[in-house]
């Protein structure tokens, strides 16, 4: 029997050279929401999120021997690839920010320089 309780991750990472590329999947498990504002019988969790990112090194493949580019990188990803909504909460805010964020979907890129 496979138990999963507040939170767990589950995580697969690939690298390859200079790619490197992760897929990880966030489990809330079930809970009875906040009581303090409004008693209630409102269940949060029992979810899953779905978060990745890639990065490619490109001072490796471009620029090896350069002492300033020899360490560039360029990142892409995403938290809450799906998108999911956050349920409702009675706890004060309508959603429980120590488990959701509210942002939903979250897509990222950036790059820079490694000293």
């Amino acid at each position: 029997m496979l138990v999963l309780t507040l939170p767990d991750i589950l995580a697969l990472a690939w690298q390859r050279g200079p790619l490197s590329m992760s897929l990880a999947g966030r489990y809330i498990g079930r809970y009875l929401d906040y009581q303090f504002i409004v008693p209630n019988s409102n269940e949060l969790g029992n979810s899953w999120f779905v978060d990745s990112s890639a990065r490619y090194e490109l001072g490796q493949s471009l620029a090896p021997t350069s002492p300033w580019l020899a360490k560039a990188y360029v990142a892409v990803g995403a938290v809450d690839l799906l998108g999911k909504t956050p349920p409702f909460s009675y706890g004060g805010v309508p959603y429980d920010h120590s488990q959701y964020d509210i942002r939903g979907r979250f897509i990222y890129a950036n790059a820079g320089l490694r000293f």
